[in-house]
């Protein structure tokens, strides 16, 4: 079996989101869920450089903790996709300096809520 990698980040910022839609075609006869996960991760350095490159490159699981304390986990069955990105400099002492990341997965359920 292969090596379980994880990852933890801290996202404290009101840029972090996570959401799910439902897509329903009725002329295909298909519903699916689509989860979306957009995150800000603060500080530029060479080992976030190389995790992300991991994440991009990878389809990995997430478990989304919210701010009521509700744990998800999206891209059970097949991963999720890291499906945009920018690593940013800022320009401005004030401006923002990391990585801005979104993830996307969907499938016929819905992301699954997990319990302790």
């Amino acid at each position: 079996a292969a090596a379980l990698t994880l990852f933890k980040y801290e996202l404290k910022s009101s840029e972090n989101s996570f959401n799910t839609s439902i897509q329903t075609s009725r002329d295909a006869g298909t519903t699916f869920f689509e989860q979306t996960l957009q995150i800000s991760l603060k500080k530029l350095d060479q080992a976030m450089h190389k995790n992300i490159k991991l994440l991009a490159f990878g389809r990995p699981r997430i478990i989304v903790q919210t701010m009521t304390d509700d744990f998800f986990l999206m891209g059970l069955a097949q991963g999720a996709d890291a499906e945009a990105g920018e690593v940013n400099s800022g320009g401005a002492l004030g401006d923002f300096s990391g990585y801005k990341l979104t993830f996307s997965s969907s499938g016929g359920e819905n992301a699954t809520i997990v319990t302790t």
